[in-house]
């Protein structure tokens, strides 16, 4: 994740962005300990729900 972030913030980008399956709270809790936040949700084919999640990088500085 950090290598992903870095390489946005030299592209220019203020923040990154993934989803993860609903059922996955291990995930969920995963990115939200690295500063992600719940964006929306949405549902997927056979009833999958992915949820969005988004980081913002203002405050990371390029290492």
């Amino acid at each position: 994740m950090r290598h992903a972030e870095t390489l946005a913030i030299q592209a220019g980008l203020r923040g990154t962005r993934l989803y993860t399956n609903k059922l996955m709270p291990s995930n969920i809790a995963l990115y939200r300990s690295l500063g992600y936040a719940f964006e929306k949700e949405t549902l997927h084919d056979h009833g999958t729900v992915a949820v969005h999640m988004v980081r913002s990088l203002a405050e990371r500085a390029v290492d």
